[in-house]
């Protein structure tokens, strides 16, 4: 008997742990079936939960998912009446009738929802990397007070006490449907406010004269292993979609559950054991396979949904062919590197599908992992070679590291964000990046136990060089580093000469800036509803390139020749592509306050010669904008185009509503993936309306 129920325990801790869940429920009805005494079930369960429930909490915080502002108010409310239910007694054949029904309700509506996480609901990209009003809109999630999340954290406590669970059933729902946050930070939150709450349960037992029952060794051991491998899946492996359908499974086997012991549908089964000494095996192994049916299926779906080795390469070869060598990248090495290195292994799941687009991608902690091309660029404008030693500075997802690995012999890298320090470090070592040594701390102070160095990289923007960094380049090594203010930086690439540095070649780029001590270090930047655009007539030309305008592909600056046309004077931009699909664009970022503007208006002048679209609908010649939040999550987007007939210059203006969230903003012109060629020039964007 106690083998049956350690099988059973293990394969529930599986399922429920990975949505950040313990259990209880299951518990249970495993010791149900097994005719446990009742008196000992509900202790028993809560025991199982709280083991459970611990490894969940470090595996999720481990991944970097949890909130600690969402938990804190739920928890602090939850606690006393989580105990206050442990000391109540009442009957409970209506309270789990009518919370089964809601639980059921509920666990249909989280199968159907479609999300709107900031980081499952991205949309398809176009060729600039936006997502696009025709695809699923980006939404942030809803703000509630934490007054509403303690009053949520009450009730689920007292259901908790009253119920003999750890309260993750009734928080998920509701956290769900409030829409407060992505699907494993609701997971991550869970699994903590499970932990307290059967804490707290089995205090509230305890304080009203209830004795702790003994726990089997053997199921506590299942209990460890079901929750160690659930937890990593759920926090590590699987995509949010897939943690959506673990969670409504859990829901309704949760639901079934307290509908059954309504009806009293238990008690009958316990009596029909003492009448039939084989209904109990057949019960057990019933409740047993039916959890091996759901766990089968739900990542059947997974890995039916993923991606095959073989279509990764795929993507892979189109991403080196399109955006890495017909960009311009002509060092083999990092040609074969960049074909070596997984990107979608360093990408969150949830956006694995995006992995091998020229575009950015959030990975978390208001951070990016960077477009490939970039990475390519980067990496050969430092000239690596096999003996060098590599300081790396911003290691965040870890991805440039990779790259990096496998053309010199060692690479240090500093991520200042513990959980993408860790989260990274486990992606390099899982993968066997064994020359890749990272740690967690402010890179601003270099890595000087390891100095001197061949070659730096940063991968974040201060606004000066740190000093600890030259110190720390050898004599003759290269550095390469973003430089400048939030919005305007110039990737800087630098050699040291006689103890100083020499500025060998600049670019305009756009990083997340440095945190940490160059953060602190950095000018007061004035709090503007709007900062302006840079060069929007694109008169200022440096190298053939446009001043203030990053990631210029398939485009160069022209004299405008109007030809007896009314029209723009001086120089403008001439992008030209005939390969659908490609980038073809000219890109800058600029500040703006959705809590002082409501409303923007763009105007720019344009001309089309034979534009047409791209491989989709969403490419093609226009002005996007797209809206980010302080974590540079996209919040909203407007446009104005498409231009496919403008044969004379027009002049095209448009208003976009600024979502309150927003507080930055990057515009795109150019073909965007459409084919043919576009003139832009004197592009503008100004406040058209405020709050």
């Amino acid at each position: 008997m106690t083998a049956a129920l350690a099988i059973t325990v293990s394969l529930i801790a599986v399922l429920y742990a990975s949505v950040g869940h313990a259990g209880a429920t299951g518990y249970i009805a495993a010791m149900s079936l097994c005719g446990l005494d009742p008196r000992v079930i509900r202790p028993t369960a809560l025991v199982l939960n709280g083991i459970v429930a611990t490894i969940s909490t470090v595996q999720f915080c481990r991944a970097g998912h949890f909130s600690a502002g969402l938990f804190v108010p739920l928890v602090l409310a939850s606690v006393p009446c989580a105990i206050l239910g442990g000391m109540l007694d009442m009957p409970s054949t209506v309270l789990e009738a009518v919370l089964g029904s809601v639980l059921l309700v509920s666990a249909v509506r989280v199968f159907w929802h479609r999300p709107t996480d900031r980081v499952e609901a991205v949309a398809p990209p176009n060729a600039v990397g936006f997502a696009t009003e025709h695809a699923t809109p980006l939404k942030a999630p809803h703000r509630t007070s934490p007054m509403a999340h303690a009053c949520v954290g009450g009730a689920i406590g007292l259901l908790s006490g009253l119920t003999g669970v750890g309260g993750g059933v009734f928080l998920t729902p509701v956290l769900l449907a409030l829409d407060v946050a992505p699907v494993k930070t609701v997971a991550a939150v869970t699994a903590p406010f499970i932990l307290v709450n059967s804490l707290g349960g089995l205090a509230g037992g305890l304080l009203a004269g209830r004795a702790m029952p003994p726990v089997s060794p053997v199921v506590i051991a299942a209990a460890v292993m079901g929750g160690l491998v659930g937890s990593h899946l759920g926090a590590f492996r699987l995509p949010g979609r897939t943690l959506r359908i673990l969670m409504a499974c859990v829901l309704t086997l949760a639901s079934l559950k307290m509908l059954a012991a309504s009806i009293g549908l238990e008690r009958i089964g316990r009596i029909q054991q003492f009448i039939h000494p084989r209904a109990n095996a057949f019960g057990h192994a019933w409740h047993v396979g039916r959890l091996v049916a759901v766990s089968a299926w739900v990542l059947g779906m997974h890995a039916v949904n993923a991606q095959s080795p073989k279509e990764w390469l795929v993507q892979r070869k189109v991403m080196i062919d399109e955006d890495i060598v017909k960009a311009g990248i002509v060092n083999q090495r990092v040609v074969h590197a960049m074909w070596a290195t997984p990107r979608h292994e360093f990408i969150p799941k949830d956006q694995q599908k995006y992995a091998y687009f020229d575009m950015a991608l959030p990975i978390g902690e208001q951070q990016t992992i960077s477009p490939p091309f970039i990475v390519a660029s980067m990496t050969e404008r430092l000239d690596p070679t096999p003996t060098d030693s590599v300081l790396e500075v911003g290691t965040g997802s870890g991805y440039q590291a990779a790259v990096l690995s496998g053309l010199v012999r060692d690479v240090y890298t500093i991520e200042i964000m513990e959980p993408l320090g860790r989260r990274a470090r486990a992606t390099l070592e899982a993968l066997g990046y064994k020359n890749v040594h990272a740690k967690i701390g402010d890179g601003y102070a270099g890595w000087p136990e390891h100095s001197p160095f061949d070659k730096i990289i940063v991968t974040c923007s201060p606004e000066q060089v740190p000093q600890p960094l030259v110190a720390q380049l050898r004599e003759g090594g290269r550095l390469i580093v973003p430089l400048g203010e939030r919005f305007q930086q110039m990737l800087h690439v630098m050699k040291k000469v006689d103890g100083k540095l020499v500025v060998e070649s600049r670019e305009p780029t756009f990083f997340v800036p440095m945190t940490g001590t160059a953060e602190r270090q950095r000018s007061a930047e004035p709090v503007a509803a709007i900062t302006s655009l840079v060069n929007g007539d694109f008169e200022h030309i440096a190298d053939g390139q446009p001043v203030g305008w990053y990631y210029v592909r398939s485009c160069s600056v022209v004299p405008c020749d109007r030809a007896g046309q009314s029209g723009p004077d001086g120089h403008c931009l001439s992008f030209t592509n005939s390969v659908p699909g490609r980038a073809c664009q000219s890109l800058q970022a600029f500040g703006v306050d959705g809590r002082q503007v409501s409303e923007l208006e763009a105007r720019v002048w344009v001309r089309s010669e034979d534009a047409s679209r791209g491989v989709v609908a969403e490419q093609q010649p226009r002005l996007i904008l797209n809206f980010c939040d302080e974590n540079r999550v996209p919040v909203g987007q407007g446009s104005l185009g498409p231009w496919l007939d403008t044969s004379d210059w027009k002049h095209e203006t448009g208003r976009m509503a600024v979502p309150l969230q927003a507080r930055m903003a990057t515009i795109g012109v150019g073909l965007l993936g459409g084919t043919g060629k576009l003139l832009v020039d004197a592009v503008e964007v100004d406040i058209s309306q405020r709050r």
